[in-house]
Order: C-alpha cells, then sequence, then structure tokens
C-alpha cells in the first residue's frame, strides 16, 4: 500500500478531512497521517501499520470463531500434506 501511494492519498486527505473525524480511525491513517505530518519515521509508521493491522485480523479471528458452532468449522493446518485434498473435498460438497 505504501508503494501504491498511500502516503499521497493521506496527504490529499489531510488537506480535506477534518483531523477528527472518523475515517482517521481506519486501520493504520492514523499512523500514516503522523509519518506525513513529520511526527513519525517512515519505518516507525510501518511498524505500526503491521502492528495495527495483525490486532485487527486476530479480533476477526476471534470474532468469526464465534459465529458458528465449532462442530460446523473445518480447522486446517496448511502445513500438513493433505490440507489441499481437504479444502478440494469440502469445496466440492459445497456446490
Amino acid at each position: 500500500m505504501l508503494d501504491s501511494g498511500w502516503i499521497e492519498e493521506v496527504e490529499e486527505l489531510s488537506r480535506k478531512v477534518a483531523p477528527d473525524a472518523p475515517a482517521w480511525k481506519a486501520s493504520g491513517y492514523a499512523a500514516i497521517r503522523k509519518h506525513v505530518e513529520g511526527d513519525l519515521d517512515l519505518s516507525t509508521a510501518r511498524e505500526r501499520v503491521i502492528i495495527e493491522t495483525r490486532q485487527y485480523a486476530k479480533r476477526q479471528r476471534t470474532w468469526f470463531r464465534h459465529q458458528l458452532p465449532s462442530a460446523a468449522v473445518t480447522h486446517l493446518n496448511p502445513e500438513d500434506s493433505r490440507a489441499q485434498a481437504v479444502v478440494r473435498e469440502w469445496w466440492e460438497k459445497a456446490e
């Protein structure tokens, strides 16, 4: 995202969006905004974005874990040699 113009996007948004707008609470935007404002170097901002993204993903996993009964969930170990076969079998049943 950084290589695709995120910093430039935040620079533009900083000129148009109020500093207290809820949009700045989106994952990573506060850190990139602090970089644009000169309060964080790019490396630190990048690390904060990575941490925020991991934390968000963890919250999503926790939320999803409670949406279905455990028996309805197929658990996979991606390092298991049969993982692809299990996915293929599950996918074919779902069709």
